[in-house]
């Protein structure tokens, strides 16, 4: 049972990393579009969005990384010692 929402859990969160990405690519060109009224600069702002999306989901992404490896190594040295 342990296994499943473990896995249950990573394809949730890597949905969840795809949207907001996907939502700092929206925000970032309606923002762009919103302070100048120019497409040139919505197309800037899709692209810093995307940016900042992408350094959001490595800061966020990695620190639930690194304790979903640690959950798994917790279990392999629990199985180990039984």
């Amino acid at each position: 049972m342990l296994g499943f929402v473990g896995r249950a859990f990573r394809i949730w969160f890597s949905i969840i990393l795809w949207i907001t990405l996907i939502g700092f690519i929206i925000g970032g060109g309606i923002l762009g579009y919103a302070i100048t009224y120019s497409a040139g600069i919505a197309f800037l702002g899709v692209i810093l969005g995307a940016l900042v999306g992408l350094i959001f989901i490595i800061l966020t992404g990695g620190f639930v990384a690194n304790f979903l490896n640690l959950v798994d190594n917790v279990e392999k040295i629990a199985k180990k010692h039984e």
